[in-house]
């Protein structure tokens, strides 16, 4: 099984472990961090290639498909996916390459590509039911949530046990990530007084991750993030 993020498919060696979790947390505060978001992966980059580390160069580009992500440009962030996949396949490193198929689901659902989303995410669910990977549960829970709502509208309770699972491994970041998607999906099937409420859940659940910070700077760029700005965008236009 793979409960926890195993560093032997991923990145054996520490100081690239260090660069990419260290560079995954900068990328979450958005432009506050800009600078040092890019400086870790450029060490990244150095330190995986001096090392001859495939497996590093693949999560340095997750971690460019995630600021992407993040930033609302699927179709750049798919591109980064996709190269980390390649990566991971040549590597036959599995938890990685199922990372990497959830993400680029992610990616093409989002810019309307469904029938892509849909492969990438049967392909995952291959991988999945192989190495039961515990720590990709939350992802993998939303992405195929997704899925199943779109090829059956009528239904929504995947996305509604998705929200369980997310918050059963205390994932806050998909907690309101998956609410938020919820509210649209209730908009869409003319249900507005559910689409409120969820789109107030996701917003609650990202006050209660600002609530860490340290300062209000932090939070005013972790807020300002594209990807979190359209949840206030969309509460607005329930509302009006």
């Amino acid at each position: 099984e793979c409960n926890e993020k195993s560093l032997n498919h991923s990145i054996t060696e520490m100081p690239l472990y260090y660069y990419s979790t260290g560079a995954r947390a900068f990328m979450f505060f958005g432009d506050l961090y800009h600078d040092e978001f890019e400086d870790f992966l450029a060490e990244l980059g150095k330190a995986a290639t001096k090392s001859n580390n495939r497996i590093g160069l693949g999560h340095m580009e997750l971690e460019y498909g995630d600021s992407k992500y993040f930033n609302m440009n699927s179709i750049e962030a798919g591109a980064h996916y996709s190269e980390a996949l390649t990566i991971f396949q040549e590597a036959n490193a599995k938890d990685d390459m199922l990372e990497a198929l959830l993400r680029l689901s992610l990616a093409h659902r989002f810019i309307n590509d469904h029938g892509k989303a849909r492969d990438y995410a049967r392909q995952a669910a291959k991988i999945f039911r192989e190495i039961n990977c515990g720590y990709l549960k939350p992802l993998y829970s939303f992405v195929i949530a997704l899925t199943e709502c779109h090829d059956n509208p009528d239904s929504l309770a995947p996305m509604l046990d998705a929200i369980d699972v997310s918050r059963s491994f205390g994932t806050r970041e998909w907690t309101w990530q998956i609410q938020f998607q919820l509210a649209r999906l209730y908009k869409q099937a003319g249900d507005i007084s559910n689409s409120v409420k969820y789109c107030r859940e996701s917003i609650n659940t990202l006050k209660e991750i600002t609530e860490s910070f340290d300062d209000s700077e932090q939070i005013s760029s972790y807020l300002q993030v594209p990807l979190r700005t359209q949840v206030f965008d969309f509460v607005k236009d329930l509302k009006s």
